[in-house]
């Protein structure tokens, strides 16, 4: 194979490369913002729970 053609399956492979991660990152962002409203929720919950039990 000539080097035009090594060139352009690496270029290639790295554009299916930054794909892949960029991917990765978009479903890693969607899971943690998932997990913080959780918490955020979870907390809420907690704060509301203690002010009910201190107000009695």
């Amino acid at each position: 194979m000539e080097s035009i053609t090594y060139l352009a399956i690496a270029y290639l492979g790295m554009i299916f490369a930054l794909g892949i991660w960029t991917y990765i990152v978009a479903t890693r962002h969607s899971r943690l913002i998932l997990q913080i409203e959780s918490i955020e929720e979870a907390l809420a919950q907690q704060n509301a729970n203690k002010e009910d039990s201190e107000n009695e």
